[in-house]
């Protein structure tokens, strides 16, 4: 499911003819998401930089570790994640785009929602995820039933 709401976003940039900023922030932000959910980290890790970039390493490094048996369950519930990219804020000095996100998390029924942010910035000529952010308020989860 993932999978076809990033394709479908890609697909409406690159049909528009859209090269701005924003969007651009928003392809890497989806890369980021689609390659983390995946687990594969080192994919993840080219769309990011900094403290993201090497924690993404040091999860690579450290999955082979992990029994095979317990290993196929976190890659399966992952995998079953699906996001949605809400909105991406340029901020005042252009320095960074905010990209808030939901999160669809495998096996917390329909109606559990997490809403997410994360920073991305212009490096080396391309946009990166910076900083991953807590929670936005207004979660709902079926235990608390409150927004």
């Amino acid at each position: 499911m993932k999978k076809y709401i990033v394709s479908a976003f890609v697909a409406v940039v690159l049909l528009s003819g859209c090269t701005s900023n924003t969007d651009k922030a928003v392809s890497a932000a989806a890369g980021f998401l689609e390659a983390y959910f995946d687990m594969d980290y080192q994919k993840a890790a080219g769309y990011a930089t900094g403290d993201v970039e090497q924690t993404l390493a040091l999860a690579g490094d450290n999955l082979s570790q992990v029994p095979e048996h317990l290993r196929q369950r976190v890659e399966e519930a992952s995998r079953a994640t699906s996001f949605r990219i809400i909105s991406a804020t340029l901020a005042e000095d252009k320095s960074h785009i905010t990209v808030e996100y939901e999160l669809h998390p495998f096996n917390a029924g329909k109606n559990s929602v997490l809403l997410r942010t994360m920073v991305v910035e212009k490096r080396d000529g391309a946009w990166k995820v910076a900083r991953l952010n807590e929670p936005v308020g207004g979660e709902t989860t079926p235990e608390s039933g409150e927004n």
